[in-house]
């Protein structure tokens, strides 16, 4: 009996030392959330809240008196003990900061925009140093495609009779009804990784957990609805034949037949497999655009010669001084416009929020009369915080939330070629797909340490590695890790 006691004891002692906690962050006025929160537990660890206001994360040590300090650019500091944090319902109200701009500066001492954004270039090298630097990251990435219009049609066929052919087009016209009538399929991808940055050139990457969650029998995409639209065509076929896909001169499949089984195994396998240099490689790019090290991206930042800048307050951050520089294009070549939040004390850049500017776009590719394709990114925005490592003596990004949005056009003509016979059957049938497709990639810095150059060199980066694939979002796998809280939609999404 004693030994149960004491066993129950140790229990308790280490449920007041180890809990993930969870809240939200709102306004004190109007009870709105607040997204991109700043949620410090400790010197070094914190998490973010998102475009909910919702919050968690694993804390070593959870006794009631363990404080927590909240940052939000425009609102006041607060620090809260999880003993306050459990009797106000996990909720905590944040209260706005004053403008100070019209009390702080007398009209001729006001700071100018311009000369506000030259100290902040002049400071870059000092404030952002990212070189032998390990990170232990933390990355979620969704995306849908949503098509508005999906043409599928038989035009010639050597192979059908009157009858296949009629009820192969209604298959094939079923098949477009559903794909542009249902909900746009989600994907979502959670990572945690270590990256190892020597410098610009030299990184490796450690994936230490991945999970994806999506249903892989109702993928959308440009892929699997042509997929799907040959596995009817393929139905009304000879199965016992196999026959090449070609569009136009080229060849898409070189056989074909019948096999849905192992299509969908193969399917799997895909959506399974991870390439991690090329995780490696996008993630290191999205790090360095933001420590500077890619001026292109940040052009409004390292160009001043395309925007126009205005002052537009003075907040707080923090107890801090913090100017609040807005910029719009000046010039064709420029196309953004957002806000930039800059450190009174070493003009450090503290929070970047930016977006595509009116009438405004990315990259755009129309060959749509010669050769069916057009693409047009429309949507490109983003939030950046950065925290200062004092160990490192260097800003760091610790959130990076990315969002970008395409509209494409394809339209294919395809052509199903019987293989190994005199008189080759065939079947042309029209393919045409328009849409749009969103993606957010989201990235918390958990961790920043200095790289020694021995560690960087012994590591060896694994070639290939897997996803675990999951059926609904599952919150026990990243027990005792601190993550991003999932949104409304990711916490509700299940396959059926």
């Amino acid at each position: 009996m004693k030994k149960i006691c004491f066993a129950f004891c140790l229990l308790l002692v280490e449920l007041g030392f180890s809990q993930d906690i969870s809240g939200k962050i709102v306004d004190a006025k109007t009870s709105e959330p607040i997204p991109f929160v700043t949620i410090q537990y400790g010197k070094n660890e914190g998490v973010v809240s998102n475009t909910e206001g919702n919050f968690s994360f694993y804390a070593a040590q959870s006794q009631g008196d363990v404080e927590l300090t909240t940052s939000a650019m425009g609102y006041l500091s607060q620090t809260v003990t999880l003993k306050k944090l459990r009797e106000k319902n996990h909720i905590i109200r944040l209260s706005e900061a004053l403008n100070q701009l019209s009390t702080v500066y007398v009209s001729n001492q006001r700071p100018n925009a311009d000369s506000i954004m030259q100290r902040v270039r002049k400071n870059l090298p000092s404030n952002y140093i990212s070189g032998n630097t390990k990170y232990k990251l933390f990355k979620r990435q969704s995306s849908f495609f949503k098509p508005s219009s999906v043409e599928i049609e038989i035009e010639k066929s050597t192979g059908f009779n009157k009858s296949q052919l009629q009820q192969s087009n209604q298959q094939l016209q079923k098949l477009s009804n559903d794909v542009t009538n249902r909900p746009p399929a989600q994907r979502y991808i959670d990572m945690l990784c270590n990256l190892y940055n020597q410098d610009s050139e030299n990184q490796k990457i450690e994936i230490i957990k991945a999970t994806k969650l999506l249903d892989i029998n109702n993928k959308v995409s440009f892929e699997n609805i042509q997929k799907k639209a040959s596995t009817i065509i393929l139905r009304h076929l000879d199965t016992t034949k196999t026959y090449k896909l070609k569009s136009g001169l080229f060849t898409l499949e070189e056989k074909m037949s019948l096999t849905e089984t192992n299509q969908i195994k193969e399917e799997i396998e895909e959506d399974q497999k991870i390439i991690p240099a090329d995780v490696r490689k996008k993630m290191a790019q999205t790090i360095q655009e933001f420590m500077f090290d890619s001026p292109e991206k940040m052009d409004f930042i390292t160009e001043p010669k395309y925007y126009e800048y205005e002052l537009d307050e003075i907040s707080d951050f923090n107890g801090n001084l913090v100017y609040v520089v807005s910029f719009i294009p000046d010039r064709r070549k420029a196309k953004y416009e957002g806000k930039i939040y800059i450190s009174n004390e070493d003009y450090a850049i503290l929070k970047i929020e930016y977006s595509f500017a009116e009438g405004k776009s990315g990259e755009k590719l129309n060959l749509k009369f010669l050769l069916g394709i057009k693409y047009a990114e429309d949507i490109q925005s983003g939030t950046i915080i950065y925290t200062k490592n004092e160990k490192l003596n260097s800003y760091f990004p610790k959130y990076i939330n990315q969002e970008s949005g395409s509209y494409i056009y394809v339209h294919r003509p395809l052509k199903f070629i019987e293989n190994n016979a005199s008189e080759k059957n065939k079947v042309a049938f029209d393919f045409m797909i328009e849409g749009h497709v969103m993606e957010k990639n989201e990235l918390l810095l958990l961790e920043t340490t200095a790289l020694d150059t021995s560690e960087f060199q012994v590591f060896s980066e694994a070639p290939t590695d897997e996803y675990q694939l999951l059926n609904a979002y599952d919150a026990s796998i990243w027990t005792n890790i601190n993550t991003l809280e999932p949104l409304k939609e990711m916490r509700e999404f299940k396959v059926e």
